[in-house]
């Protein structure tokens, strides 16, 4: 329902305001070469979050009211927690197979799910969009923005299909991990 909705964003505005405006800084890890993510994937990716937290929801009721809303942020959130949970683990030691494989596999269902939303309540945000100052500026670049979503989602999904398939067939040590875990409940059960 339309009040439930409400209520997330009540819930979650402040966590998601700091999260992922602080995202900002992995795009400039990017850029110095900290991370070896690529600067166009992770400038896209960034931005578009920050564009519809503070563009779309935070601006626009009627778009953080939908329901859409919480699917988008349940996308986020699945999406981010093994992301992290794996950069933490590589940072300290190997992240374990199973952990690389959701990494590099949730996007399958999670990036439709997540970018969809976005498009969802762009869309919805944009008959309200012309009320809000600066008009008709914030309209025109919500508007500006679906149009930039047409060739990034399949660049992006692209390019996320590559680098599962990069991380998951030709990381030795994975596929070694792999095959252990997978003949071990064989082992056990003979």
């Amino acid at each position: 329902s339309y009040e439930t909705a409400a209520s997330v964003w009540a819930q979650v505005a402040p966590s998601l305001k700091i999260w992922q405006t602080g995202a900002v800084l992995e795009v400039l890890h990017s850029m110095v070469g900290i991370v070896r993510s690529p600067v166009s994937s992770t400038l896209l990716q960034v931005t578009s979050r920050v564009y519809v937290l503070w563009l779309v929801a935070a601006a626009v009721l009627e778009a953080r009211s939908s329901p859409i809303f919480s699917s988008m942020v349940a996308a986020w959130c699945l999406a981010e927690i093994p992301r992290y949970l794996w950069y933490a683990m590589t940072l300290i030691s190997t992240a374990p197979y199973w952990l690389t494989w959701i990494r590099y596999s949730g996007f399958l269902v999670l990036y439709p799910i997540g970018a969809g939303s976005e498009i969802f309540i762009t869309a919805l945000s944009l008959p309200y969009q012309h009320a809000l100052p600066p008009t008709p500026w914030l309209y025109v670049l919500c508007a500006g923005a679906l149009l930039v979503y047409m060739p990034g989602l399949p660049y992006m999904y692209y390019y996320m299909t590559r680098q599962r398939r990069k991380q998951l067939r030709s990381n030795p040590k994975l596929a070694a991990d792999a095959a252990s875990s997978e003949s071990a409940p064989a082992t056990k059960q003979e």
